[in-house]
């Protein structure tokens, strides 16, 4: 069967599936977009990234917590990219779960910081506004997008 997204012979016995194209494009995407995130959060934590102050504070005060969350989503998305790869159905779950966990935590964190007058609260409005925001949401419709896409190969029956 062949699509927009790809295409994939069914499956039949001990056959293997071909991987839809979007699948390959995904995979070496967010490996690239991962390696590049981890350079990125070893130079703003080593100080070798120019900050502003707004950033410099709001980045200083992250606690255990939220270094925690920002790193399950990461590896929540990098697992469920492998699993996409693989043509695995857990896939779909783990990208809802990265999602929601992400949103989840990005209202939370800004929720706290606005309303309970934690001390850089105004430093998280200033690091967010602009492009930073617009590259969060643009990162949520991907996420959302790969979460659709990665739904749609389970129901063609692509992942098993």
């Amino acid at each position: 069967m062949s699509t927009m997204l790809g295409s994939a012979q069914p499956s039949t016995g001990a056959t293997s599936m071909r991987r839809p194209a979007w699948v390959w494009v995904i995979s070496i995407f967010f490996l690239f977009s991962f390696g590049y995130t981890l350079i990125c959060s070893a130079l703003v934590r080593s100080g070798a990234m120019p900050l502003t102050p707004a950033q410099r504070a709001y980045f200083s005060g992250l606690g255990v917590f939220h270094t925690a969350i920002i790193v399950s989503c990461g590896l929540l998305t990098l697992t469920a990219t492998a699993f996409l790869l693989a043509l695995r159905k857990i896939a779909v779950t783990l990208f809802g779960i990265s999602f929601w966990l992400d949103v989840g935590f990005a209202v939370v964190n800004s929720l706290a910081h606005y309303s309970l007058g934690h001390s850089g609260a105004a430093n998280w409005f200033q690091v967010m506004a602009g492009s930073p925001l617009v590259l969060m949401f643009l990162g949520w419709r991907c996420n959302a997008l790969l979460f659709f896409y990665a739904r749609s190969l389970r129901q063609r029956g692509v992942l098993r």
